[in-house]
């Protein structure tokens, strides 16, 4: 390992001291570990552009407050248990160390609350990102069960990717994407009646990164995109750090109501319309084909683009699969979005873009100027199990073993839910999106669930306001159709204690 160290020329404390505490701030503030071996007086000297007698003597100054270890011939090692109080030197406030919290040292620094683009100082983390320990009825949304994950072939196609194609992508720059995976998507599309050619393809890291590249190419402060209420919160999200006005559109049985979008769009136009069409988040209801007809009318008449999230597009669980929204595309208002992480594992970010030539033309300079490109490796692994057949192999498994969840779960809700409660089985994915007869204190909810070691999803994210208390969403992803009954029938019993105590509280206030 090396060390960076800058001595100050003009303290009262010799070098060797200065190194002394340098060494210990980092010890102290678990940046070296116990245990971990120090680089050998001889080296860490040539580093420094010190003596050796100076590391010398930092190390016995070290040595002798138990800071560190030697042992002749092994090496020099931080202690096993450093001391907790003791200090054998101050480090200078200001110098070699930074308050890794605040990113300041300790002196004056930089104002960053001023210096935040206003974009970035609007922008909040939802909750629903925010993950507490692990419980043992997690019904969270966007997780894959370890179980279910094809590691065996996975690892083939990683090491193939390794040994064949590295010497191949190691020095590529082409910011679409691996070629071959983009040939693999463009040839995969097809089942889902898209006609593209491999140029048409961006490749991504996720379906995020393509919602924020189209936002970057499209929107300037203050345009309007039109987005489905309750809907996704990782695209609402990107378009308000756009500095977007998002114009809330509902969703009912049928998915996204284009003829309220239509009646919107003539008192503001929109610039951007934001759509799930083939299973609509959080809701899990496909948009059915008149409104697609209309929205594609509306498109074309107006020349706004829409963009065609096609979330779990993959994972639909009735046949036969709808034809995705740009199939009907043509004139090229559609730009389709998709992922792999939703059939896969959500930490796998490869995605895609698929639109308009012009279009893809700027969006691939935008990633160029983010980030330069996505990880080639992932990308001819993913290539590989594409071309064997693997990860439709996995889709048709995962799809079935989702549908027994998902029916597991309806049947417990109707049986353990209160009566009123309104539930519809989705058209594709791993979640359910639940109507309660009534709105509940979430908190209270919240401190049930703790107790009864349960988590899901926060609803505010897809359905902001207290309409959004009424609902919950519930993921199947991680557990098995047995679990999910008695953790349902545990959700149960938090929604009549909670409902229990708002009656009873409502009771004295009554009496007062």
């Amino acid at each position: 390992m090396e060390l960076a160290f800058h001595p100050d020329p003009g303290a009262r404390e010799p070098v060797y001291r200065q190194l002394a505490g340098h060494l210990q701030a980092l010890i102290e503030g678990g940046h070296l570990a116990p245990g971990q071996q120090l680089p050998p007086s001889r080296a860490l000297a040539a580093s420094l552009g010190v003596s050796r007698n100076t590391v010398n003597g930092a190390y016995s100054l070290l040595a002798d407050g138990e800071w560190i270890t030697s042992h002749v011939g092994r090496g020099t090692f931080v202690a096993a248990r450093p001391p907790a109080a003791t200090r054998c030197h101050r480090v200078p406030a200001g110098r070699n160390r930074t308050d890794a919290r605040s990113g300041q040292g300790a002196g004056p620094g930089p104002n960053w609350d001023a210096l935040f683009a206003q974009r970035a100082a609007r922008l909040d983390r939802p909750r629903v990102l925010d993950m507490r320990a692990s419980v043992r009825f997690d019904f969270r949304a966007g997780q894959a069960d370890p179980s279910g994950l094809p590691l065996r072939a996975l690892r083939r196609c990683i090491g193939r990717a390794l040994e064949e194609d590295l010497p191949h992508f190691a020095n590529a720059s082409d910011a679409r994407g691996w070629g071959p995976l983009r040939e693999a998507i463009a040839a995969r599309l097809v089942a889902r009646g898209i006609l593209c050619e491999p140029a048409d393809v961006l490749v991504t890291s996720g379906a995020q990164q393509g919602l924020d590249l189209v936002a970057r190419a499209l929107l300037e402060a203050g345009d309007t995109v039109a987005v489905e209420r309750p809907g996704y919160f990782g695209a609402e999200w990107v378009f308000r750090r756009a500095g977007a006005h998002l114009l809330p559109i509902p969703v009912d049985g049928q998915g996204l109501c284009v003829d309220e979008l239509e009646r919107q769009s003539a008192l503001r136009p929109a610039k951007l319309v934001y759509c799930t069409p083939a299973v609509q988040a959080p809701t899990g209801v496909t948009l059915c084909a008149s409104r697609r007809a209309t929205l594609l009318r509306l498109a074309e008449t107006h020349g706004i683009p829409v963009v065609e999230d096609d979330y779990d597009g993959d994972m639909r669980l009735d046949e036969p699969i709808v034809p995705a929204l740009k199939t009907r595309d043509e004139a090229g208002h559609v730009i389709t979005i998709g992922t792999f992480s939703k059939a896969v594992f959500p930490t796998l970010r490869l995605g895609y873009v698929v639109g308009a030539r012009p279009l893809m033309q700027r969006l691939t300079e935008l990633k160029l100027s983010s980030d330069m490109g996505t990880s080639h490796l992932e990308q001819a692994a993913l290539a590989r199990w594409i071309g064997s057949g693997g990860l439709d192999r996995h889709v048709r498994t995962t799809r079935r073993q989702v549908g027994e969840r998902i029916d597991a779960a309806l049947d417990a809700i109707a049986h353990e839910l209160p009566a009123g409660t309104h539930v519809r089985r989705p058209a594709g994915g791993h979640a359910l999106w639940v109507r309660l007869p009534e709105a509940l204190e979430p908190s209270a909810l919240r401190a049930e669930a703790v107790a009864a070691d349960l988590a899901w999803s926060p609803t505010d994210a897809f359905l902001p306001g207290p309409e959004g208390d009424r609902y919950l969403m519930l993921s199947v992803a991680v557990l098995p159709p047995g679990e999910v009954r008695e953790g349902i029938a545990r959700l149960g019993q938090a929604v009549r204690n909670v409902q229990a105590g708002a009656r009873a509280g409502a009771s004295q206030a009554s009496q007062r």
